[in-house]
């Protein structure tokens, strides 16, 4: 799906396509309109706050991803479930979406 997203630091136009982890959970990632990598929209929390239900991600939405969750919804690529995990020995966050593309 051809869109553009931003973050805090960056506003590209590209593709997002989803894929798999090693342990066949779902990713989303985001190419230039050329394939060149932009970003892994998705985060795996398997190993601290479990496996995403299936047809949704989980998003960082904090430093240099602000506004990642935002720019999803807007481009009609996930919406966010309202549920927000916490994971890591710093208390980074990451939003719950489920993918709609």
């Amino acid at each position: 799906m051809r869109c553009t997203l931003s973050t805090r630091y960056w506003s590209e136009e590209g593709d997002v396509a989803k894929h798999e982890y090693g342990d066949g959970a779902l990713a989303l990632t985001f190419t230039s309109p050329i394939g060149e990598p932009i970003a892994t929209l998705s985060v795996n929390l398997i190993a601290s706050v479990g496996r995403a239900p299936d047809g949704h991600i989980y998003v960082k939405n904090e430093g240099e991803h602000m506004g990642l969750v935002d720019s999803m919804e807007a481009a009609g690529v996930a919406i966010s479930t309202g549920t927000v995990v916490n994971y890591g020995p710093y208390g980074t966050t990451a939003t719950l979406m489920k993918v709609l593309i």
